[in-house]
């Protein structure tokens, strides 16, 4: 039986592996690692490093990214179903998040830091959607 770091391992590598609920394979839109089937892409190797997937389903599948984002070196953006398609969708889902996270950092008394970590993360992320998608949107108007 193959664990878990193997098929992430495995996906770094781009090569078709299956495990015990998670498994990778070459799909229409890039190399995907899956987790419990094919409704959750948990992340595709892009031409500029990987697009992880930024919903959440289970404390499994949450483990199951771990192992994944454990395995990898490179750029990584996170984007509502694992496409790059949802970039403005993941932006804004991105700012509502982190005002959410200001507004329980005001009040919090304590792990103040885990709120200004994770405000800090999804500016990173949202400044890497921006800059990915304003470089896709001028090529989309070069080449028309």
């Amino acid at each position: 039986m193959s664990t878990h770091q193997e098929v992430a391992y495995e996906f770094v590598c781009k090569r078709k592996y299956t495990g015990s609920r998670m498994f990778c394979e070459d799909t229409m839109k890039g190399f995907t690692v899956f987790s419990y089937g094919y409704h959750f892409p948990i992340a595709r190797h892009t031409d500029w490093g990987y697009a992880f997937n930024k919903d959440e389903r289970s404390v499994s599948t949450t483990r199951h990214k771990n192992y994944v984002m454990n395995a990898i070196s490179g750029t990584v953006i996170e984007f509502v179903g694992c496409d790059e398609d949802k970039a403005l969708e993941t932006f804004k889902q991105n700012l509502g998040e982190i005002k959410w996270n200001m507004d329980k950092m005001e009040r919090a008394r304590t792990k103040v830091q885990v709120y200004q970590d994770k405000i800090e993360y999804l500016l990173e992320q949202n400044k890497l959607i921006k800059e990915r998608y304003l470089k896709l949107k001028m090529v989309e108007e070069i080449v028309q």
